[in-house]
């Protein structure tokens, strides 16, 4: 028939028996189909799919090739070298179908002798790798400016960062410094110094309060002052630093503490209440002075003026007594001279002797 006079097939023959006897099985392929199938695989791109015997006759060209099928393509170095060397598959550059300059890339079937070519015409690949330059230089560009603004803002953060670290290191170690301060402050000095929390437990002591009680900071701290010490001697103290937490004011007392021996002393308390990270009243600060000295002195000092108004008072006594004792003889020994000054008027000397005991009396 006509219309079956143009078209290209491929014949495929194939024994019945593995002996090679008997019957044949022949077929034909439509190269066509294999064509189609290329097409709908590489539509929009710049590949062309061909397919070619072992020996080199082209079976089917690609899409739009002014080659014919059943031209012979052994010339080409895919041939004389690749398929020669015994190569399945694999790359090359060089002429191609076309005769032009491609990179080709083929694979021959297993059960078939027949290859499978793609080609590339170097053109387009020459401009794909130059666009992809331009871009990837574009874009290299347009990272390291972007990695340089961003070097400069974490070069400037960490300078930054570094600053705040030093800033925040130098403001530690004055905070640690003042601590210490405060701590040596708190240890040395010479009044008997305690804080409690809220509860009334022992947090810290100072030496002068050690050396004041006899007790040690290991006794006393996390116990209260009721394990400390009888609880009426305990109990007046106990009242007050609750009173000082539940007004948050300062409170100033007097009561008695044993000391280190045991004896009661008087001591003046000052309670004052300190807060906590909340804001909530955390416990007190005491301090105490121990005025029994004072007190002592006082009542020296009472006892004193008391001796001192009894001994005025009788020497006040005695005066009066020895006045009343001396008055009665003296206005007798008065009154005498006046008699004598009346009658000595004619005697002179006696007259002045009598003066002068009558101006005594007047004394």
């Amino acid at each position: 028939l006509p219309s079956l006079a143009t078209q290209h097939l491929m014949p495929v023959v194939r024994p019945m028996r593995s002996d090679g006897a008997g019957h044949w099985l022949v077929a034909t392929v439509n190269p066509d189909y294999f064509a189609n199938q290329y097409s709908l695989l590489l539509t929009d791109t710049p590949l062309r799919a061909s397919l070619l015997s072992y020996g080199g006759q082209l079976l089917v060209p690609a899409e739009g090739s002014r080659r014919l099928t059943g031209e012979s393509m052994r010339a080409l170095p895919l041939f004389a070298q690749e398929l020669a060397a015994g190569r399945e598959h694999g790359q090359l550059r060089g002429p191609g179908l076309e005769d032009d300059e491609v990179f080709t890339a083929f694979r021959s079937a297993r059960r078939q002798p027949v290859v499978v070519v793609v080609e590339t015409p170097s053109t387009v690949v020459t401009a794909d790798v130059q666009a992809v330059a331009i871009n990837l230089g574009g874009g290299t560009a347009l990272a390291l400016l972007l990695l340089g603004g961003l070097s400069a803002m974490a070069w400037r953060s960490l300078r930054g960062h570094e600053s705040v670290s030093t800033d925040l290191q130098r403001a530690q170690g004055h905070l640690a410094a003042q601590d210490a301060f405060t701590d040596q402050l708190f240890q040395l000095s010479p009044i008997p110094m305690v804080v409690k929390d809220a509860q009334g437990r022992f947090l810290r002591v100072n030496q002068s309060w050690v050396d004041f009680t006899g007790l040690s900071a290991e006794q006393a701290i996390g116990n209260n002052l009721g394990r400390l010490y009888p609880a009426q001697l305990a109990a007046p103290h106990e009242v007050q630093e609750q009173m000082a937490i539940a007004s948050g004011q300062a409170v100033s007392y007097e009561e008695q503490v044993l000391d280190r021996d045991g004896l009661p002393r008087d001591v003046m308390v000052r309670v004052t209440p300190f807060n906590g990270p909340d804001g909530a009243v955390a416990g007190v600060i005491g301090c105490l002075m121990d005025v029994t000295e004072f007190r002592e002195a006082a009542q020296h000092t009472l006892a004193a003026k008391d001796a001192a108004e009894r001994s005025n008072a009788a020497k006040s006594e005695f005066l009066a007594n020895i006045s009343h004792e001396l008055r009665t003889p003296l206005q007798s020994l008065q009154g005498f001279a006046e008699l004598g000054t009346n009658r000595a008027n004619a005697q002179p000397r006696l007259q002045g002797m009598i003066n002068t005991i009558h101006g005594a009396g007047q004394r």
